[in-house]
């Protein structure tokens, strides 16, 4: 079974120094969260573990969607466009192939905070967190 410190550095190490581009590009963190086996990963939950607040507006967000541009290679890119978009591949198997349960939230309106959650084999909660700004 993998372990948690072995998890975190499978995704730090396929996440370090890729940038979720939106009209501001930010780069990813990886997060566990110890002691959440019996925990359900939903809104609520996750806003907790995430140290937000219960006023936060938070909604679920398809993951496929979220990676659907990032992951698409387009004529017009470049040589250094084309290994991005592998990078994210990468990146969306390192995270479908090691965690279950895999559900997105995106908390805020303007800068929105993105928690892409799943259930480590430890049974604890695991986030990639990245940010969008959307005007």
């Amino acid at each position: 079974m993998t372990t948690d410190a072995e998890l975190l550095k499978i995704l730090s190490e396929a996440s370090n120094g890729l940038l979720y581009q939106t009209e501001l590009d930010y780069p990813f963190e990886v997060f566990f969260h110890d002691n959440t086996k019996d925990t359900v990963i939903n809104k609520e939950n996750i806003l907790k573990l995430m140290k937000g607040s219960s006023d936060d507006l938070i909604k679920d967000f398809d993951f496929d969607f979220l990676f659907a541009t990032p992951t698409l290679e387009q004529d017009w890119h470049t040589a250094e466009d084309k290994k991005r978009v592998v990078r994210f591949r990468n990146l969306v198997s390192a995270i479908k192939d090691n965690l279950r349960e895999i559900k997105v939230f995106r908390k805020g309106k303007i800068y929105i905070d993105v928690y892409i959650t799943g259930r480590a084999p430890s049974g604890n909660i695991a986030v990639v967190s990245t940010k969008q700004m959307q005007t």
